[in-house]
Order: structure tokens, then C-alpha cells, then sequence
């Protein structure tokens, strides 16, 4: 059964609740600037705004251009170039963590302080406080259904549902113990999916909280996961050096990498690019790091040389990449073709089932 929390169940104050479950207010620039940017015409990599407590992680579109997460601050990048940061309401804990937009507003996870928040292209700024549990909490991914926000508590190892109109929160326990779960889109039916990492399962829940895992091969590490061109939930499974694919009705298919870098790494990031294509970062520990194009067999089509990419989003026509290791953020238009392309590499299983 899921918990459901409201600002006033737990026997808080007014003033209390009203911290947790949300507060507006018009949060103030606190920088407007262009910043120096490197660029070889095809790919273009900007320094993040100075002052942050950390490095630039979530990424997103959003009203008035591409919106970024570095610490305390969220980034507006605008179409000519020049970027504002925002303030977080609780920047002496604040670490701003995975980002999406409904269209109107950019959303987005405070995962050290354990919030959910809101800006709107004014900077009008809304957090509300998930509710604790006993292993914790550290809001990860989020996806915005309508007027819901879904997301995922991946060290409470839960999946939560919050209305905004009213700041409440239901919270339902994934039926794995320590399955950590991460990345979480909609699917084309309305159901909620998201990634076990530790668990190493991909997962649907229904909006009234039923469960089905469909467990992955050992060692996967799951991570994104987007809805893709061809109405099938698609996946990255860094630890495998996978690209997994499952449809609404089950059909689970785990692609090997094939045709990329030989010196690259497992996919990360993930997203639907330009022109529908699928995008995912291939990324090292110690580089070099690739932002990879896929086609629907899970094969490597192009691949652009773009230094620890590690989170991805497509904003403005083009894919943005967030490198939290070298505190840059690059922006990628694909259709300039970079000298890197595709490469070889020794076929490896696939898994259907």
C-alpha cells in the first residue's frame, strides 16, 4: 500500500508544513553572463556560472532556452548564448540533481536536501520537502504526466508521486528491497517506468501503484531510460554495455554496443534527439567519453568525440551534454558531421526474451 502524506498529517506546525510541502517566491539572478565557450563548429562547450558548490549534473529544455543544475544554482542557457542562475531556497544543503520541463516550467530534484522543485522562465521558484524514510531520502529522477510529478527516492527505494496543486505526496515501495531505483519516464499507455540500478531490473508501475519487473543480465547497471521513436521504452545499461528495449506488452531485448569507439564506455545518458534519433553518452572514468547516435537495432550510427559527457537532453535543436568531472557543459548539433564516426568493434550476445 502506498503512504500517503499531506502537509498536515504528521502533526507539523502550519509554518513547518508549508516549508515541506512548498512555498513560492521570486528567486533573484545571480549572475547574467555569457561565459567562455569552446567550439570546433560542430560542438560547443560553455563554462558553467562561477560559485557553485558543485558541478553541472541535470539538464533539460525549458521556458527561454536550456536549463542546467550545478550545485545551489539553476541555469538558464539562452538561444543567443548568454546564461542566469537562480538561487535554490535551501542552497546551504542544495544539489541540484536530474531535470525535465512540462512545457511551461523546468523541474527538477535537490538530491542532498531531499526536495522537488519548480522555476518558471521568471524565476519564480517552488520546492516541496519529500517525505522522509527510514533509509532516507535522495530524490533522483522525475517526469511530469499532466498535472502529476512522478519521480524516484532511490535511497529510500521508492517511487514517488507528488501534485503540486495541493503539495501532496504518495509514496510506493518498490517491491525489490535495495533496488535503488534512477531513471523513470511515461509510457506511451500512461504507466510509469523506471530503472532498479542495484536490482539490476527494468520496471513498470500502473498510477494506482501496481508493480511488474522484468529482471536484466547480471551486472547491467541500469541507468536512463526515454521513451524512443518507435513507441518502446529504451534503456542504458552501463555496467553491461547494453542498450536495452522493452515494449508495453513485455517483450524485453538487451543490445550489445556494436560499432562504437573502441576505447569508449557503457551508455549513460540517454535521450530522443533531433529528428527522433536516439542519443546516449558513452562514458569512462577516465575517458575518453562519446556523445553515440543509435538506430532502432541498438547499433551505433555516429559518434562525436565530447569529453565526459555523462547526463544528456535535447533543447534548441541540438543535444546537450553535462561533464560534472571537467565542469563544462556542451552542446552538440548533430546534423554537423565531426571527423569521429563509426567504428568497429567484436560482436557480443543479445539477449531477447
Amino acid at each position: 500500500m502506498p503512504t500517503l502524506i499531506t502537509p498536515r498529517s504528521r502533526g507539523l506546525s502550519l509554518v513547518t508544513a508549508l516549508t515541506l510541502s512548498g512555498t513560492l517566491a521570486a528567486s533573484t539572478p545571480v549572475s547574467a553572463q555569457a561565459g567562455p565557450a569552446r567550439t570546433n563548429g560542430c560542438i560547443r562547450s560553455i563554462a558553467p556560472v562561477p560559485g557553485a558548490t558543485d558541478t553541472p549534473f541535470g539538464i533539460t529544455a525549458g521556458p527561454g532556452g536550456t536549463w542546467y543544475g550545478s550545485g545551489q544554482f539553476l541555469v538558464q542557457v539562452r538561444p543567443n548564448g548568454r546564461s542566469r542562475s537562480f538561487t535554490v531556497q535551501h542552497p546551504e544543503v542544495a544539489d541540484v540533481g536530474f531535470m525535465t520541463t512540462d512545457g511551461i516550467a523546468t523541474w527538477f530534484v535537490d538530491q542532498a536536501g531531499g526536495y522537488v522543485g519548480r522555476i518558471d522562465g521568471a524565476g519564480h521558484l517552488t520546492e516541496w520537502a519529500v517525505p522522509p524514510s527510514d533509509a532516507g531520502v535522495s530524490p533522483n529522477g522525475l517526469i511530469v504526466a499532466g498535472r502529476i510529478v512522478w519521480f524516484t527516492d532511490s535511497t529510500g527505494n521508492r517511487i514517488g508521486r507528488l501534485d503540486p496543486s495541493t503539495g501532496t505526496f504518495t509514496m510506493y515501495a518498490v517491491p525489490t528491497a535495495g533496488g535503488f531505483p534512477l531513471g523513470i519516464t511515461i509510457g506511451p499507455e500512461g504507466d510509469i517506468w523506471f530503472l532498479e540500478r542495484t536490482a539490476g531490473k527494468v520496471a513498470r508501475m500502473t498510477p494506482s501503484g501496481t508493480f511488474t519487473e522484468w529482471g536484466l543480465v547480471p551486472g547491467a547497471r541500469p541507468n536512463r531510460i526515454v521513451v524512443g521513436p518507435d513507441g518502446a521504452l529504451w534503456f542504458t545499461e552501463l555496467g553491461g554495455n547494453r542498450m536495452g528495449r522493452i515494449t508495453t506488452s513485455g517483450h524485453l531485448t538487451e543490445f550489445p554496443v556494436l560499432h562504437a569507439p573502441a576505447d569508449a564506455g557503457g551508455p549513460v545518458g540517454l535521450t530522443v534527439g533531433p529528428a527522433g534519433a536516439l542519443y546516449a553518452a558513452l562514458f569512462t572514468i577516465d575517458g575518453p567519453d562519446y556523445v553515440a547516435r543509435f538506430d532502432l537495432a541498438g547499433n551505433v550510427t555516429h559518434a562525436w568525440r565530447v569529453p565526459g559527457a555523462l547526463i544528456l537532453a535535447t533543447s534548441q535543436g541540438a543535444v546537450w551534454a553535462t561533464d560534472p568531472f571537467a565542469d563544462t557543459i556542451t552542446r552538440l548539433r548533430p546534423q554537423c558531421r565531426a571527423p569521429e564516426g563509426p567504428h568497429g568493434s567484436s560482436p557480443a550476445g543479445m539477449s531477447e526474451r
